[in-house]
């Protein structure tokens, strides 16, 4: 069965943490046949670096420029909305950093995961190489609907 994953990041300035990121999804996605990876890139560094998306075969690369730094969600909702984009229509959609790599095995594993369908977030662990250990603060208590609601 196809699984349709749509990925949003935000580059600040950070060229070769983004072309490192990009480079690992697409590893990562061309290992499956059966999935369709969209990265939605929020553009909001003043540096001019392009991105050649025709580095990145095994998924459909969409880069908006925004005219202002809106900030990591501010960014991600701007784009969402000018670009018409619309998250629930994927099987999963992923907020994500630039400055992080993605598992060869990671869509493989995404695949095969059976949630239960109330589930609204899914938090990986964050190792960090450098300081040995996970960065991820993990919540204990689910945040509130309206907390949700204020970042989009």
């Amino acid at each position: 069965m196809m699984c349709n994953v749509l990925i949003a990041c935000v580059n600040y300035n950070t060229p070769c943490d983004l072309a490192h990121y990009l480079e690992s999804i697409n590893n990562a996605a061309s290992i499956s046949d059966d999935i369709q990876i969209t990265v939605l890139v929020v553009e909001n560094s003043t540096l001019e670096k392009a991105i050649h998306a025709n580095n990145y075969s095994a998924v459909q690369l969409i880069i908006y420029r925004s005219e202002q730094n809106l900030g990591y969600l501010g960014g991600v909702r701007e784009a969402l909305k000018n670009m018409s984009i619309k998250p629930e229509l994927f099987d999963y959609f992923i907020i994500s950093n630039v400055d992080i790599t993605i598992n060869k095995m990671f869509f493989v594993v995404l695949q095969k995961l059976s949630e239960i369908n109330d589930i609204g977030w899914i938090a990986p662990q964050i190792y960090s190489l450098k300081e040995k250990r996970d960065r991820n603060p993990k919540l204990l208590k689910r945040p509130s609907q309206l907390k949700f609601r204020r970042s989009f």
